[in-house]
């Protein structure tokens, strides 16, 4: 079974969350990225193909 979703990118401080989110959106999507600092996301949309969305902590 395929999943509807290639990528998805969560920013989040709470590395709980992080953990929770990505047990969650792994149904979904192929790919959870999650990073724990906002800081380094460009460089991460500019290394990761095909991102279907950012979901950030804000």
């Amino acid at each position: 079974m395929s999943r509807p979703f290639k990528t998805i990118v969560v920013v989040d401080d709470n590395a709980a969350i992080l953990t929770a989110l990505r047990i969650c959106l792994a149904t979904e999507y192929e790919r959870v990225v999650t990073l724990s600092s906002p800081d380094t996301l460009v460089a991460t949309l500019a290394n990761e193909e095909d991102v279907d969305v950012v979901l950030l902590d804000m």
